[in-house]
């Protein structure tokens, strides 16, 4: 797995000011696949984006497989784009945001929290619009963007992700307790004074 890995960083990566676009197309189609062949095998359960913690790089997804080269493939060339073609990046991401696929989800979740074209109060809205909050896919990457949005959005804005948050779980997310428990724990670490 280590030369996938290489392969991307040392052949496709310098090759991303020319093809970022199609890079991204690719990875994204191979992960549409993966997803299929993996609900074939197993029904009603996501292999593909369980076995990954993060869209980011982190500590947990050390253990590697092809499917986190595309994965990766798919973030480094959305973030590509965001930087140097943001009109591309934005249209991607919201055909991403669609997708069935809990993985490219995430991906859109990941690009919206770094989006340079939209404030703190923008993104929490399109969180709350799109009733994201209690989306278990989605939950660390949905996270990570209240992490770096809640401290610097406006208060109203706030409140509202507030309300969202105690009228609780939405879209057949279940009856547990814990998700909002979890959520507003999560809201009270990383924004103490909000």
């Amino acid at each position: 797995r280590h030369w996938l890995d290489s392969a991307w960083k040392k052949v496709f990566v310098p090759l991303l000011p020319e093809h970022a676009p199609q890079l991204l197309d690719l990875a994204v189609r191979q992960l549409r696949d993966a997803n299929r062949l993996a609900g074939a095998l197993q029904p009603g359960f996501d292999a593909v984006s369980f076995r990954r913690s993060a869209i980011e790089p982190h500590p947990q997804d050390d253990s590697r497989n092809v499917g986190d080269v595309l994965i990766d493939a798919a973030r480094d060339s959305l973030e590509y784009l965001l930087r140097v073609s943001p009109e591309e990046a934005v249209a991607a991401i919201e055909r991403l945001a669609q997708a069935e696929e809990p993985i490219l989800r995430r991906l859109a979740v990941h690009a919206w929290r770094l989006r340079q074209d939209r404030t703190p109060d923008e993104k929490l809205q399109w969180i709350l619009g799109e009733r994201l909050l209690y989306n278990l896919d989605l939950q660390h990457e949905v996270f990570i963007l209240l992490k770096d949005t809640v401290p610097l959005a406006a208060d109203e804005t706030v409140e509202a992700l507030l309300d969202q948050a105690q009228n609780g779980q939405q879209d057949g997310a279940g009856d547990s307790s814990y998700a909002p428990y979890n959520l507003a724990a999560w809201l009270q670490m990383v924004a103490p004074e909000n």
